[in-house]
């Protein structure tokens, strides 16, 4: 039931099984790999998700194979509070919706931040990096090798290999699929030395919770969440 100017193309499925069935009237124009297509050639400027049948990461994945200027995504949401985290609510014929955006694709967000790791990484370098590597050379063990570990990659957060918050390195492998947007594929920021998931390790994180924290990371980015994650993986309870 929408009303209000709103002309429905059709529906879109998972796959194209059911391409040209109709659902209370309406065709199924598409499925969610041809999405793009159906969206270019109907001059389509708002897609709303409504089936759980895809994860938050897979939405999101549609969202970058599909980017296109002057198109709304928009979600129905469910508890998707905890993930979206602050966002603005419309109401469409009664029916709630979640605008979809993240930060971390924004480009003034990426800049932001590569400058922000570059300055920081080239004032620690000397003052922290280069005391640390030089007691590694001489075989003193730290106190604590995770920490002392870290330190040692800031020369790859000053070329850019790594930033200072961002994914954590022992998911990449498993949630590559969030990291490569020429595949089509979302993009949640980069490898980072501590990141939203990093300070919260200790509560024995599923899967599902590593994505959540992940997609709320990539919702909310900014200097100044970087920053209160950095001070809470300093001054926080030790993972």
């Amino acid at each position: 039931r929408v009303e209000g100017g709103y002309d429905v193309v059709g529906f879109i499925d998972t796959t194209l099984t059911r391409l040209g069935d109709r659902i209370a009237g309406v065709e199924i124009v598409g499925s969610i790999d041809t999405i793009g297509k159906v969206v270019n050639e109907q001059r389509v400027t708002e897609v709303i998700f409504s089936t759980e049948g895809l994860s938050y990461g897979e939405i999101l994945s549609v969202i970058a194979r599909s980017s296109t200027r002057g198109v709304n995504y928009r979600l129905v949401p469910d508890n998707l509070e905890a993930i979206i985290g602050k966002t603005r609510i419309d109401e469409l014929d009664a029916l709630p919706l979640v605008d979809i955006e993240y930060n971390i694709q924004k480009p003034l967000n990426r800049v932001f931040k590569r400058i922000f790791d570059i300055l920081l990484s080239a004032i620690l370098i000397p003052f922290v990096y280069i005391p640390v590597w030089a007691l590694t050379v001489l075989g003193f063990r730290p106190a604590r090798p995770r920490a002392s570990d870290r330190i040692l990659l800031l020369p790859s957060v000053f070329t850019g290999a790594y930033s200072f918050v961002g994914l954590p390195l022992e998911h990449v492998t498993e949630h590559n699929q969030f990291r490569d947007p020429a595949k089509g594929r979302i993009y949640l920021g980069p490898i980072g030395l501590t990141g939203i998931v990093q300070i919260n390790a200790g509560d024995m994180l599923e899967a599902e919770e590593i994505e959540r924290l992940q997609l709320y990371y990539a919702k909310n980015q900014s200097i100044g969440l970087d920053l209160e994650i950095l001070l809470k993986t300093l001054f926080g309870p030790r993972r």
